[in-house]
């Protein structure tokens, strides 16, 4: 049984509070967190929005979760990245 990324996501997005952060690499996943993310507000989304090369979200996600306070970093990674 395969899962709907676009259904994944509107799940996944219930499950945010305002403190937490979410960092979606390049390529599909990048289009689909922008489609179908509802973020509650004061949640962050970073995306590297001039097309970088995938790979983008882990090192990202690290520097977030080393600069935030309080609140979740969660890393979207789609094909490839």
């Amino acid at each position: 049984m395969a899962i709907d990324p676009n259904e994944w996501l509107v799940e996944f997005s219930s499950c945010l509070t305002p403190d937490d952060t979410v960092v979606c690499d390049a390529g599909s996943s990048f289009y689909l967190c922008h489609q179908r993310l509802r973020l509650p507000e004061g949640c962050r989304l970073i995306a590297d929005l001039s097309h970088a090369a995938m790979g983008f979200a882990i090192p990202a996600a690290i520097g977030a979760a080393l600069a935030k306070k309080r609140g979740h970093v969660y890393v979207i990674c789609g094909d490839g990245g």
